[in-house]
């Protein structure tokens, strides 16, 4: 089994919000990410994406958001595996409570536990991680947070995977 581990904002978009406030996936990351799903055909993906929590808060199923993948365009169909747990969040009135500089911190640990924990648990032959967190786990492909998935960062993965 081969598994990609991926994260949305800052790799299947550049940050930058729609006039709605939400950030939504770019075309040319989409046309990068399928290209690496074309050229890996037995790889499936994890969400590590902050994106997971839909499922975690039980607005939709894991059917439910390859489906909302599959509406942006992602060629996913049958390839989501699964997500990852949800954050080690303290009770908080709210996210601000905390700055900026201690959410990325505490981001970039918890998501390397939960890959590390995904994989002990799935145990694949290989598995990528691609996030624009400078995550401290093995096969990461970080991305440029103000780009996305560049073509270089494609063919890594795709090099990682073959």
């Amino acid at each position: 089994m081969k598994l990609l581990f991926l994260d949305i904002d800052g790799v299947l978009n550049a940050h930058e919000p729609h006039p709605n406030g939400y950030c939504g996936i770019i075309g040319g990351c989409r046309e990068r990410f399928n290209m690496v799903m074309d050229e890996c055909p037995d790889v499936q993906v994890v969400i590590s994406s902050a994106w997971r929590y839909h499922v975690h808060n039980g607005q939709m199923n894991l059917n439910g958001l390859e489906e909302l993948f599959l509406t942006h365009g992602l060629s996913v169909k049958g390839r989501i595996h699964g997500i990852t747990d949800r954050d080690d969040i303290p009770q908080l009135d709210h996210w601000t409570d905390m700055p900026k500089e201690w959410w990325s911190q505490q981001g970039s640990k918890w998501r390397k536990g939960q890959i590390e924990h995904y994989v002990s648990v799935h145990r694949p032959d290989i598995f990528v991680v691609v996030d624009d967190l400078d995550l401290d786990v093995a096969n990461l492909i970080k991305t440029d947070p103000k780009m996305g998935l560049s073509l270089g960062d494609a063919h890594d993965i795709i090099r990682m995977f073959k």
